[in-house]
């Protein structure tokens, strides 16, 4: 008997981007902020990313 194969799940990718994320909005002059914490992270800053950028997908996020 073989041993059976689960197939990998197919991760979605999550962009800091209102287009794509309920949670980003755009502020102005190229800021964006998350509202998915209680108290809303600067996720890009004149259009740069910050370092909370994509902060939901990594390990120990609060989801």
């Amino acid at each position: 008997m073989s041993k059976k194969v689960k197939p990998k799940k197919k991760q979605s990718k999550i962009f800091c981007d209102p287009a794509v994320c309920d949670n980003c909005q755009y502020i102005c002059e190229g800021d964006f902020i998350c509202d998915k914490k209680p108290v809303p992270v600067m996720v890009i800053s004149d259009w740069e990313p910050t370092l909370d950028y994509a902060w939901c997908t990594r390990k120990g996020s609060a989801k």
